[in-house]
Parts: C-alpha cells; structure tokens; sequence
C-alpha cells in the first residue's frame, strides 16, 4: 500500500489491513459478535505496535481494545478484540 498516492492510502485505511511489521503474524478468530485478532512475533514492540497500528483503523463504536502483551513460550502474543456489526 505504499505505493498508492496518498488520497487513496486514506480512503483504503479502514478496508485494507494495515501491512505487518517483519517477523509479525496474526490469526483471525471469530465467535458471535466477537471479533479478535491475534498477533504473534519475538519482538514485543513490534506485535504491539501492529495491534494498535490495526485498532486505530477500527471505528470507535466496535470498542476496539488491545490486550496486554504476554509471553507463550519464546514468542510475544498481543490481542485485538472489537465487536462486530452482524
């Protein structure tokens, strides 16, 4: 998305997922009217930072909220949890 001009990165902000920093992954898990997203990484900032990156892309009225990073085993995991609009 870096090379769109920028009237168009602004108009895709909410659509497109913002793009993952380098050795960042995340899973999509859905249950009713709970959407989370969770993001896995070594570096911790870096998972944070792409869960914030992705939770100011989300409106307000979802409540999106980023969970305290935590340490599963030698990797870092931080959720993004919003409601849905079903």
């Amino acid at each position: 998305m870096l090379n769109l001009h920028p009237i168009f990165q602004t108009a895709l902000r909410g659509i497109a997922p913002p793009q993952l920093p380098a050795g960042v992954r995340s899973r999509v898990i859905r249950s009713g009217s709970v959407h989370e997203i969770e993001y896995r990484g070594s570096n911790r900032e870096a998972v944070q930072q792409a869960a914030q990156s992705r939770a100011n892309g989300i409106d307000a009225y979802r409540s999106p909220a980023v969970s305290m990073s935590r340490l599963d085993g030698v990797e870092w995991v931080t959720t993004l949890r919003y409601y849905t609009t079903d």
